[in-house]
């Protein structure tokens, strides 16, 4: 009886070892999978920066193209020419005391085209003189905040860009 108590024991040990041998084996086996599922992302994400790296050289290549394109039209411009843009009011800005210091329009496009396109938008409904009066500033605002746009009331880049279209 006792010899049987003792196989049995004996049994129960090595089922219990090779049980445990096996749950250590598929650790391991889970353990090299997810090692290997790793080192592919890591692959994974080098190609990405690699392509990141690419992509930002061919924006700074194209950056570079733009700005010598830009200066060449620049200087193809005469002094005398680019003197004549700067100083224009419609430039510097116009207000109702006509000293620029609101600077309403920061974009090279006269008053009259801004009161055109904002009538055309159907924001404006006075008389297109080119002044920019308390109408049209109220106009400009309201189109701004319409249009998810910085509702300050002035006319820069992305303000005249959804703006002229209501006029091209």
């Amino acid at each position: 009886m006792k010899t049987k108590i003792l196989i049995l024991i004996l049994f129960v040990f090595v089922l219990t070892g090779c049980a445990t041998f096996r749950r250590n084996q598929s650790a391991s086996s889970n353990t090299n999978m997810l090692q290997t599922k790793v080192a592919n992302l890591e692959e994974q994400a080098a190609a990405r920066d690699q392509d990141i790296e690419e992509l930002r050289s061919d924006v700074d290549r194209l950056n570079d193209r733009l700005d010598s394109q830009e200066t060449r039209s620049d200087s193809s411009l005469s002094r005398r020419s680019q003197e004549a843009v700067l100083d224009r009011p419609s430039y510097a800005g116009s207000s109702d005391s006509g000293n620029g210091e609101d600077q309403i329009i920061r974009v090279p496009v006269s008053p009259e085209r801004v009161q055109k396109a904002l009538k055309s938008a159907g924001y404006y409904n006075g008389k297109i003189d080119g002044k920019i009066g308390q109408q049209t500033k109220a106009a400009i605002r309201d189109f701004q905040s319409n249009h998810d746009l910085k509702a300050d009331g002035v006319i820069g880049k992305a303000t005249w860009a959804a703006l002229k279209t209501y006029v091209e």
